[in-house]
């Protein structure tokens, strides 16, 4: 949820296309048999869980309605509390609106644990470190705020 203090309309649009994003990420995996958990990280960390009578796709839905964006990173803050709960994982989708050497570490921690990871990178243009040269153990997808809209729009169509 990192973004700058004044984020520009292009800033903020990716911010709103990465909760979109996570949205439907939580909703395909929570209407199979799995757990979903989602932890939301900004100055606070929100979890929800999903899936197996745990909860529906509108409490999730929630939660995504409450974030907003944060203008100091957050992993040095919340990093221990999340660290307990990414360890009970067996994979983690990582929406993340930029990738630079924070970000790399943080999921490369995660990715020490056992976990499996994903990164859907909502971004356009250059990041602050390529995110094209990270090794086959993390696995990143970038897509554009238009492209994001574009694939929610195909799903929703009949």
């Amino acid at each position: 949820t990192f973004l700058p203090r004044r984020p520009r309309p292009r800033e903020r649009a990716r911010f709103e296309a990465a909760i979109s994003l996570l949205a439907s990420v939580a909703d395909h995996f929570g209407r199979s048999e799995e757990v979903v958990d989602v932890l939301a990280a900004g100055p606070d960390l929100y979890e929800v869980s999903t899936g197996r009578s745990l909860g529906t796709i509108d409490s999730v839905l929630d939660v995504l309605a409450c974030l907003e964006p944060s203008p100091a990173p957050p992993f040095e803050t919340i990093g221990p509390a999340l660290f307990e709960r990414l360890e009970r994982l067996t994979t983690v989708v990582a929406v993340m609106l930029e990738w630079d050497g924070a970000r790399e570490s943080f999921l490369r921690r995660v990715r020490a644990l056992g976990v499996a990871v994903r990164v859907l990178l909502v971004h356009e243009g250059e990041t602050q470190r390529p995110w094209a040269d990270v090794s086959g153990d993390i696995d990143v997808v970038r897509l554009t705020p238009a492209e994001v809209e574009a694939r929610l729009a195909a799903e929703a169509a009949p």
